[in-house]
């Protein structure tokens, strides 16, 4: 493993801490510790690699994390949202959230739920206008109660709400714009297979997933990130450019459909804007995710068969 390798497994690590660990304080002291690199370094290297500074990322995360919870909660209190993200003061948070979004919390939450945008509010930057919601983590369509919701591309097969135990999975993180690349996924996949092979972690019962962490109408489309993954024993070592990661056990509403490529934005549509509200669910916190039933090479039509997954909760 050469040293980019080991360092790309060292932000991996850090990322993953991170995302469970949003609403704490995260110090740099911990966060280099568990780089296992000098506070001095393990900054410029954070810097570096993810071309952002450590202190901007963790901000950027949590006002956009806020920004989910006032779409989906209404009826929260803004100081409420402010300590649960561990802000010491509403009006810290309101001025972190107004050099962000250019915006009241409070003008932000208005704006989504009228759908109508201030003058002022920054709901969409240009880059995010040009991402509509792919597969979007808390896309604010949630609040578009749409009723006989038709659709061209996906044929659904089945809809219901189950508890997904929890499961490990070996991944390759990709940052950036992902809309439509399907050379994308199949080389982030193609990357992660060819890892896994050799190490005799691929066979019949193995299962391939995509996270998405982000919410591609909160976050601009150079900061999404998703992992590309395959289900594997929670003993399994990794490194480099290959993380370990595990998806907790939670509840959650799983569409079944067959896909054309471009056909995934429609069904995550339904599942967000006419399944969920229609059987009194919200999204919960957790992570929204693809689960691969058939490779499209083994279908005929060239359909994927796939599993949308959603975290959920009463609304």
């Amino acid at each position: 493993m050469n040293n980019i390798e080991i360092y790309i497994e060292k932000i991996n690590r850090v990322l993953d801490y991170i995302d469970n660990n949003i609403t704490e304080e995260l110090t740099i002291e911990k966060l280099s510790e568990i780089a296992g690199f000098s506070k001095f370094h393990f900054h410029r290297l954070f810097s570096t690699i993810m071309n952002e500074p450590l202190g901007k990322f963790i901000n950027r995360l949590k006002i956009e994390k806020s920004a989910q919870i006032l779409i989906r909660e209404n009826n929260r209190s803004i100081t409420d949202i402010a300590l649960e993200m561990n802000y010491s003061s509403s009006a810290v948070f309101n001025r972190s959230f107004r050099e962000y979004f250019n915006c009241t919390p409070s003008e932000y939450r208005d704006s989504k739920k009228n759908n109508t945008v201030s003058k002022n509010c920054k709901i969409q930057s240009k880059e995010q206008k040009e991402s509509s919601s792919l597969n979007s983590y808390f896309s604010i369509v949630t609040n578009k109660f749409k009723k006989g919701f038709k659709m061209e591309k996906a044929m659904l097969q089945q809809t219901e709400t189950r508890t997904i135990e929890k499961f490990h999975l070996a991944y390759v993180r990709y940052i950036g714009p992902y809309k439509n690349d399907a050379e994308l996924f199949e080389g982030l996949f193609s990357k992660l297979c060819a890892w896994a092979g050799p190490r005799e972690l691929l066979n019949q019962n193995s299962k391939f997933f995509t996270l998405y962490h982000d919410d591609p109408e909160i976050t601009d489309k150079v900061n999404l990130r998703i992992s590309c993954g395959v289900s594997v024993p929670e003993e399994t070592e990794t490194q480099g450019e290959i993380g370990l990661t595990v998806v907790e056990t939670n509840k959650y509403a799983v569409g079944l459909f067959k896909l054309p490529p471009d056909g995934f934005q429609e069904a995550w549509d339904y599942m967000m804007s006419s399944y969920l509200p229609n059987n009194g669910y919200q999204p919960s916190d957790g992570v929204c995710f693809e689960h691969y039933l058939k490779d499209p090479k083994d279908d005929p039509d060239g359909m994927f068969t796939v599993e949308i997954c959603i975290p959920i909760k009463p609304m």
